[in-house]
């Protein structure tokens, strides 16, 4: 008993101690974007050159892909069913990236970029299907047998279809591969998407922001975005990824289909320390409520930990959120900004 007791003791003392280690201004790292201009297949920055994946199924052959007016396209011939993809190293990442989720020296990972096809019906990666995606981590370069995260357009019907998050095993190239986690942005592949995928390394969580532009692609990086959902996901973080990339299957059509991409970026954050209470309460704040406590920020993940460590609840949080708390007793309240920004507060429920 006096160990179970001393063991609470102690893990209370960190919590408390951890209240005051926060990210007002977290350290916001670049560590690759590629805006596409240049000469294909070496743009970026840090640089990486990229190696074409493509196969053809039926009539002719896909045409390299290319850069053009500042974007990545693929070109899919009429007639013709292929698969057409590019891997870029992840090795070319800047610092803190890693090759592993979990070994990555930040608190969280940001992907921003521009997505949309010439076509709507996007509704898989078979054969006979066509679908479109940005691959953000894979394990090796090749459609056939590579593991990762992907954000893909895909849907059965138009009432369906929406860009989502998915996860993919043993390669991209059928429908049965893939593996939704979070359905986001609704409309065809027409749409100019702009969208944001943010990894919280502590929490191994994922969450999926989207916005259709009108008439063209904006940056991804500025703007305000609609959020879809969270997951907890640690299926691949343990796996050394090594690519990244974009990828289309395209069935046969009367006329040509392109993909374009534009505005990749991918950006780490590292929680900065020793912010005052005041400053805290920039980042978000809170109200007692009868049984509850109500919670008050912008595009946020809230999760009430008790005074054991263990987690009572989880929620987003866009305006206001009220967390019901049926038990008097001390909780921590932990924040995760879509930006990767993050923070803690003692909450005490007399």
């Amino acid at each position: 008993m006096k160990t179970n007791l001393k063991t609470v003791l102690s893990l209370s003392m960190f919590l408390l101690s951890a209240i005051f280690v926060f990210a007002q201004s977290p350290v916001e790292t670049t560590v690759f974007m590629d805006d596409f201009e240049g000469t294909f297949p070496t743009s970026g920055n840090p640089e990486t050159t990229y190696t074409i994946v493509r196969q053809t199924i039926s009539g002719d052959a896909p045409d390299d892909p290319s850069y053009q007016s500042g974007m990545l396209r693929f070109n899919a011939p009429k007639s013709s069913a292929t698969r057409n993809g590019v891997f870029g190293n992840l090795s070319d990442f800047a610092a803190p990236f890693a090759s592993k989720l979990n070994e990555i020296n930040a608190d969280s990972v940001v992907w921003t970029f521009n997505m949309r096809a010439n076509r709507e019906t996007t509704s898989g990666f078979s054969d006979d299907k066509f679908g479109i995606a940005t691959v953000l981590l894979s394990d090796v370069a090749n459609y056939n047998t590579a593991n990762g995260y992907a954000v893909i357009s895909m849907g059965a019907n138009a009432s369906s279809r929406s860009f989502r998050l998915a996860k993919f095993s043993n390669g991209l190239d059928a429908d049965t591969k893939f593996t939704d986690l979070i359905i986001g942005l609704p409309g065809s592949a027409m749409t100019y998407a702009a969208l944001k995928v943010v990894f919280v390394k502590n929490t191994n969580t994922w969450s999926f922001y989207g916005r259709a532009d009108s008439g063209a692609f904006s940056d991804p990086s500025q703007g305000s975005y609609t959020f879809f959902g969270s997951v907890v996901d640690d299926t691949f973080i343990n796996t050394s990824m090594s690519n990244f990339g974009f990828f289309m299957m395209c069935k046969s059509y009367t006329t040509s289909t392109t993909y374009n991409i534009d505005n990749f970026a991918v950006k780490t954050y590292i929680t900065a320390s020793g912010v005052s209470q005041y400053e805290v309460d920039k980042l978000f704040k809170t109200h007692l409520l009868p049984g509850a406590i109500e919670v008050e920020t912008t595009s946020a993940i809230a999760t009430l930990h008790d005074i054991t460590g263990a987690v009572q609840h989880r929620v987003f949080v866009n305006g206001k959120t009220a967390i019901k708390v049926p038990n008097k007793g001390l909780y921590i309240l932990k924040i995760e900004l879509s930006d990767g920004r993050t923070g803690a507060k003692k909450i005490t429920i007399d």
